[in-house]
């Protein structure tokens, strides 16, 4: 079955435009057809707590089949193919994915630097789109930690980085060796997101971008930065060479050298955004919630962590919450919240314990130390240091 791009000479009056999805790609949608001169009619999201975004209503995805009339416009990837599932099995076949409403002509000037980063690179839609009905095992992203250590003490990290005693770097070969057992259990990974604490301060940064730009199943790499540290010549070569991304978080006075890294990028021809942070979400504290079973569920829900499996010293979790909270002793992974790839092991069996990590289960030990992360959780001030 393909799943056919909604055409701008689709719209008829009277149509009603369901944007499925009210995160970052249904804003995109939103804007993107008011570029067409088109009007959305609402949005559905799975979150309840979720009403109205952009002065129209958010339904509830189970509502869709009652409005008349209706085109539904899959905006997002991390749910694409549950979407996409949901959908049949309510018996809605009018659905439309939206690579050609991201082609169109928009100020991107009033968008996040997110945003635009989506706009330039769409490789990630199509990806998502080209596996809901694919045979293939694919995962849309991992976060590959290598290093313990961060320059800034940031009270509210989500990774809870600043709470390590004694933080060390991870050694390169324990990074590696692992996570080419991990690769060899599933068919694709879009996107590796090397990150820490501070990825440039890892000492052998240079080696690991090298083999991480020979692994071919790998299709975008992207460090993340706090903008503290202006890496080496040498490590610009070595990203531009290996195609790597370079996110760099902007905390205001905190990250001094967002300016200058800019510069060395525009130099040496390294593909970059920023992404201003002015506020994060509250996740709390890692003591233990007195969560009944509906709430822990729900707020693994909505969760934007719950996509953002973590693989840290071999193991793959399901969130950093999940990796760093059992690694600063704050809680316990029970057996199969994580896969251990720290051994070569039957390559069948590990893709199974993969998809039941990933897709099986709705809640995780994890989840009672946490408020959970969505973009309709509270607003805190970023980056406030202890």
């Amino acid at each position: 079955m393909d799943i056919r791009a909604y055409q701008k000479s689709d719209y008829t009056q009277g149509q009603n435009i369901v944007i499925y999805g009210a995160g970052i790609y249904g804003e995109i949608a939103f804007q993107c057809l008011r570029t067409w001169g088109i009007r959305a009619y609402c949005f559905a999201d799975r979150n309840e707590n979720l009403k109205e975004k952009y002065g129209l209503p958010v339904i509830k995805p189970t509502e869709i089949k009652k409005i008349d009339n209706s085109v539904i416009l899959l905006a997002s990837v991390n749910y694409l193919k549950d979407m996409v599932e949901f959908l049949l099995s309510q018996g809605v076949t009018n659905f439309y994915n939206i690579t050609e409403l991201l082609e169109a002509e928009i100020e991107t000037e009033n968008m996040s630097e997110y945003q635009q980063d989506i706009m330039k690179n769409k490789g990630g839609y199509q990806f998502a789109l080209d596996n809901v009905f694919s045979n293939k095992f694919t995962i849309r992203n991992i976060d590959l930690v290598i290093t313990e250590y961060c320059n800034l003490r940031c009270r509210d990290c989500g990774s809870l980085i600043p709470y390590y005693k004694k933080p060390t770097h991870i050694k390169l070969d324990e990074i590696l060796s692992p996570l080419d057992n991990f690769l060899n259990a599933i068919d694709e990974l879009y996107e590796l997101r090397i990150l820490g604490g501070e990825p440039f301060l890892y000492p052998s940064i240079g080696e690991l971008l090298d083999a991480c730009g020979k692994l071919s199943k790998v299709k975008r790499i992207v460090i993340y930065t706090n903008s503290t540290v202006i890496p080496e010549n040498m490590i610009f070569e070595r990203m531009k060479e290996n195609h790597v991304v370079l996110h760099m978080s902007d905390y205001g006075t905190y990250s001094g050298k967002v300016k200058e890294i800019q510069e060395k990028c525009l130099e040496y021809g390294v593909d970059f955004y920023v992404h201003e942070y002015n506020e994060w979400r509250d996740m709390g504290t890692t003591e233990l919630r007195n969560y009944d079973l509906d709430t822990v569920k729900k707020i693994y829900q909505i969760c934007d962590n719950a996509k953002c499996p973590s693989f840290y010293r071999g193991k793959l979790y399901i969130c950093p919450r999940a990796a760093h909270g059992e690694s600063i002793g704050a809680f316990k992974n029970s057996q199969g919240e994580y896969v251990d790839f720290n051994k070569k092991t039957d390559t069948a069996e590990k893709r199974k314990e993969l998809m039941a990590l990933l897709y099986e289960r709705d809640i995780f030990s994890a989840c009672y130390y946490c408020n959970g992360n969505s973009i309709h959780a509270k607003p805190i001030a970023a980056a406030v240091q202890l």
